[in-house]
């Protein structure tokens, strides 16, 4: 599958029902942005003191990473075109210890890759881009066989991941022109996308 027919798909499941996905991507990105803001910690240091941001800190990326399960858990279901249900976001808190070990590792690779060089931090976000994925279709699988599978699954389809998301990022710029109400309309198909990306390499 291509990405023009990954994108086509992702439209064509979403047509009738994106009056009822809208409003919970745009929320749980609007909250994960706000969580992760540098600014916002620096905010809480300032004024609270240092200890009480780390520790706010920890909670706030414990929270991103289940909301971060919870939207993988989402997108799959309405790729499977499942009954749109939105409290399939809260399956990621449901297993939070394994979603904060997850981004932890997966922060800290490619962090690790950029630091070395760029082109290393790319190729490891493309990697590792289905480990949320298979967290929440295979509840099995340990922590570390998430990152091995992905790593396999990516072989010789990295470049068409890159240019999709590459393509979604495009538009996220150009929706700047529509005062970024496209962008309402963009998040849940990029979601559905990368679902549906997860569901064509799975199979491989």
């Amino acid at each position: 599958m291509q990405n023009s027919e990954i994108i086509n798909k992702s439209k064509s499941i979403l047509k009738n029902n994106y009056g009822k996905v809208m409003l919970p991507f745009f929320i749980v990105a609007l909250v994960q942005s706000t969580l992760t803001s540098q600014d916002l910690i620096m905010s809480i240091a300032e004024s609270l003191g240092v200890p009480i941001a780390i520790l706010l800190s920890i909670v706030f990326v414990s929270v991103s990473a289940s909301l971060t399960l919870g939207l993988a858990s989402f997108s799959l279901s309405i790729a499977n075109n499942d009954s749109i249900n939105s409290n399939k976001i809260k399956d990621g808190f449901s297993v939070m210890p394994r979603a904060i070990s997850l981004m932890i590792i997966y922060a800290l690779l490619i962090l690790i890759g950029f630091v070395c060089l760029i082109i290393p931090g790319i190729i490891f976000t493309l990697m590792f881009a289905q480990i949320f994925y298979i967290a929440m279709d295979k509840p099995e699988t340990s922590v570390i066989d998430c990152f091995k599978q992905s790593a396999s699954m990516m072989k010789g389809h990295k470049w068409q991941f890159f240019k999709l998301s590459l393509r979604y990022s495009l538009n996220f710029m150009l929706s700047i022109f529509t005062l970024f109400i496209w962008a309402l309309w963009l998040l849940p198909q990029m979601y559905v996308s990368t679902a549906l990306f997860y569901k064509k390499v799975s199979k491989v």
